[in-house]
């Protein structure tokens, strides 16, 4: 395992040979240098070509790693992005497994180059206005000619670009689109409406009584919303919402975090059921990044400083929200 950060702020982390607990250790050992920097730096995963599979141990005590409280607060305030190289069907299968276990705090993208990988970080770092030592084109160049040197799996066909760089790929990530489009997911009793306000600002509204099955189709759809974002800023109305199954709140606070590494900041007002101390716990793991707002003027305040003509759009959407409580008969 080491750590190469000669083009910081870009770092590139490099796994030799087998991963076992002495390299897990250096990778701690390396992060932590990085976190006591305390300078903004992305962050490029990649393999050398002799590298072996981890064991299913080893993928337990690094997701344990990283999800520690320190890890993942130190990564959130340092690391503006990470990209993977899985070059390889082992290496895609061991990602997909450690994340069943592990949710990023940041952007993470999983690539199978590594001139994408470079793609990845680069943006993050000039989105986030990261200083570069050169104009981006040829800082990437140039860690690119660095990498091609070296025996690592993901690197593009040296017959056919040699040391430089293959052509520069359209950046898929995005902060949205088809702004004052909105989708419904309802049963009798309450429902949860979704859609983009403007470009970069998401909004939801969760009214009447919501069950656990409008839950996971909103946690399915907001999944798939965000996916090729990053950045986002997520506003969640609930104060019309009446009530909430447990599973359902569960699935709901669960989707938030699935999805923390789309996510700039959450904005939501309380609800009439207020937040138990485990879902406050659960909302704290965001930061300062989340805020309640008991409030529904200051929710709307908020709202309006990132879109201004927010009203605007929802009220000529006419979304039906009336979902009082049924009356027995």
């Amino acid at each position: 395992m080491q750590f190469v950060d000669q083009w910081f702020p870009l770092v590139v982390n490099i796994r030799e040979g087998t991963f076992d607990q002495r390299e897990l250790a250096a990778l701690s050992a390396g992060y932590d240098r990085y976190f006591q920097r305390a300078q903004p730096f992305a962050l490029l995963c990649v393999a050398d070509v002799t590298a072996e599979p981890p064991e299913a141990v080893v993928r337990l005590r690094l997701a344990e790693w990283l999800n520690q409280p320190r890890v993942r607060r130190d990564t959130k305030e340092h690391c503006v992005g990470n990209a993977t190289v899985v070059a390889r069907d082992w290496e895609r299968h061991a990602l997909t497994a450690l994340q069943w276990l592990w949710i990023p705090v940041v952007p993470h993208e999983g690539v199978a180059r590594v001139s994408e990988g470079i793609d990845f970080c680069v943006d993050r770092l000039v989105e986030r206005r990261v200083d570069l030592p050169q104009s981006p084109e040829l800082f990437r160049a140039n860690v690119y000619r660095g990498l091609a040197s070296l025996k690592l799996a993901g690197l593009d066909d040296a017959k056919l670009f040699g040391s430089n760089p293959p052509p520069r790929r359209v950046l898929r990530r995005r902060s949205g689109a088809t702004p004052g489009r909105f989708e419904t997911m309802a049963d009798r009793d309450g429902c949860i409406v979704i859609g983009w306000l403007v470009p970069g600002v998401l909004w939801a509204k969760f009214a009447g009584h919501l069950n656990e099955t409008v839950c996971v189709a909103y946690a399915s759809r907001l999944s798939e919303i965000l996916k090729p974002t990053s950045g986002v800023r997520f506003f969640v109305d609930s104060s019309e919402m009446q009530s909430c199954d447990w599973a359902a709140r569960n699935v709901a606070l669960c989707a938030l975090l699935e999805n923390a590494g789309h996510l700039s900041q959450v904005v939501t007002s309380e609800w009439a059921d207020e937040l138990n101390p485990t879902s406050r716990q659960t909302m704290a793991m965001f930061g300062s990044s989340v805020q309640v707002l008991p409030d529904r003027l200051e929710f709307n305040t908020t709202l309006c400083e990132a879109a201004p003509q927010a009203h605007e759009i929802l009220a000529s959407s006419r979304l039906a929200l009336d979902y009082s409580v049924p009356s027995e008969t």
